[in-house]
C-alpha cells in the first residue's frame, strides 16, 4: 500500500469526520469545525491517503514562532502502521522551514501509545491540565517539542 501525504480538501471530509468519530469518545470536532480549519491560512491540514481513502488526518495550527498540534487520528483498521508518524513528521519538516521554535499538543493522560509516539518524535511533558477533556474529564498532558532542527 503507498501512502501518500496530502492537503486535505472538502472532498475529503466524510471520511476525515468518520475518523474522528471513530477514535474519540465524544468528538470536539464537528464537520463545521474542519471545514473552517480547511479555510485558515494559519492551519496546515494534512492527511495520509491510499488508493483514494483517507487513512488518518493532522491538523497543525501556526501561531510564529510556535505551532499547536491540534488534531490527529488514523483510521482504526490501518493504526500501529507508522501512519500517524508520518503525518507528525511531515508536519514537524514544514515548521522547520518556516522558522518555527515550538510544537505544542494535548494528549489523554491514558494514551499511552500517543504519548510514546510523540516521546519517540522529541516531545517532552511540559505540563498537566486536570480534567482538561469535559467528556470524560481525564486530565491532559501538555507536550512540547522544542528547538526543531532540519529532520
Amino acid at each position: 500500500m503507498r501512502i501518500e501525504i496530502i492537503t486535505a480538501e472538502p472532498r475529503h471530509l466524510v471520511e476525515i469526520v468518520r475518523i474522528e468519530q471513530e477514535n474519540f469518545p465524544a468528538p470536539c470536532w464537528s464537520t463545521a469545525l474542519f471545514e473552517r480549519k480547511l479555510e485558515d491560512p494559519s492551519v496546515r491540514f494534512l492527511l495520509a491517503e491510499a488508493e483514494g481513502h483517507v487513512l488518518g488526518f493532522a491538523v497543525l495550527q501556526y501561531m510564529p514562532p510556535e505551532a499547536e498540534l491540534q488534531d490527529i487520528a488514523v483510521d482504526r483498521t490501518v493504526q500501529d502502521r507508522g501512519i500517524g508518524r508520518q503525518l507528525i513528521t511531515r508536519l514537524l519538516e514544514e515548521c522547520v522551514r518556516a522558522d518555527v521554535t515550538a510544537v505544542h499538543l494535548d494528549v489523554r493522560a491514558g494514551n499511552d501509545r500517543a504519548i510514546a509516539l510523540y516521546r519517540s518524535l522529541g516531545f517532552e511533558a511540559v505540563g498537566r491540565r486536570s480534567g482538561y477533556y469535559r467528556n470524560t474529564d481525564e486530565d491532559a498532558i501538555l507536550m512540547t517539542a522544542t528547538c526543531l532542527e532540519k529532520r
